[in-house]
């Protein structure tokens, strides 16, 4: 899948609003301190907090689904699926640790276990608009485009101001031929993206590449802009608009972007290919055969 879900703010979530605890009512010190810790940033302190929890309290759901998402914040993949299955098996009526479970699993490569946890989150809550959206997203990710509109329709009726999943829904929806149904979702997901405090920039990034598809290429340059600037980490922004721009013979350009893009990502054989192409046509052989070099290492040639 495209994005990676945000550790941080799934624990800003969880800190502001917790969810009900399973067997056992009474919460460990651990449980409260994992909390000011989460708080602090310190998420080593949080995790050495949560273990002594669960010795301490093992039936304790809510200490175990702590600990499940801070071991993903960590990026501890499998010790987080061992302590969110731990939390269901104690209380299986939570849809928030199941989202987080296919969340898990899908960073796991999992996507057969992933696609089981959001789903049971859909059945357990019927109107939330989440879990239909990562599953749809889940599918898109497979290529099950008619399964993922489905989902992502059923995710903008529940929440019609959920800007990703209308903006995935116009990505969708283009890719299955419906060109109607593209151009308003992305309509859509723009114009709540421009109201919000936090604009998001993967609708740009979405929207950008659409429009390059579309040959609609000096928009499309100015939405991957857009989403490069929202989201400076991104490398998928930054290659975007190196394919935008390189379309346009931009090169100057193309390569600046590709260059960022690398920076940020240097095992992307896409971009280094691009780069290569973009070096030869600028006369720099040199560049061009290293950047070449590069790629095929990176595909495992």
């Amino acid at each position: 899948m495209r994005t990676a879900w945000i550790p941080a703010l799934v624990l800003a979530s969880w800190s502001a609003a917790p969810l009900a605890r399973g067997v056992e009512e009474d919460p460990c010190a651990g449980l409260r301190e994992a909390r000011s810790a989460v708080q602090a940033g310190d998420l080593r302190a949080a995790q050495l907090s949560l273990e002594s929890c669960v010795v301490e309290r093992p039936r304790n759901a809510e200490a175990w689904r702590t600990l499940g998402l801070v071991h993903f914040a960590q990026r501890h993949f499998d010790d987080a699926a061992v302590a969110l299955e731990k939390s269901l098996e104690l209380d299986g009526r939570q849809p928030q640790a199941s989202k987080m479970l296919g969340r898990v699993q899908t960073a796991r490569g999992k996507p057969a276990l992933a696609e089981h946890a959001f789903a049971e989150a859909a059945r357990l809550d019927p109107k939330d608009a989440e879990a239909r959206y990562l599953l749809g997203r889940l599918y898109q990710s497979q290529d099950r485009l008619v399964e993922a509109a489905r989902l992502l329709k059923e995710a903008v009726a529940l929440d019609p101001r959920s800007v990703r999943a209308h903006a995935f829904l116009g990505t969708v929806s283009y890719a299955l031929g419906d060109a109607t149904l593209a151009e308003e979702s992305f309509q859509r997901a723009m114009s709540l993206n421009r109201g919000s405090k936090k604009p998001d920039a993967i609708p740009h990034l979405e929207y950008g590449i659409y429009l390059r598809r579309t040959n609609r290429l000096e928009e499309s340059v100015a939405e991957l802009r857009r989403a490069a600037e929202l989201d400076r980490s991104s490398a998928e922004a930054s290659f975007e608009l190196g394919q935008s721009l390189y379309r346009l013979r931009r090169s100057r350009e193309a390569r600046e972007a590709l260059e960022q893009a690398l920076s940020r990502d240097p095992t992307d054989a896409r971009a280094h290919y691009l780069l290569g192409r973009v070096c030869y046509e600028e006369g720099d052989r040199a560049c061009g055969d290293e950047q070449m070099r590069l790629s095929e290492k990176q595909r495992g040639r």
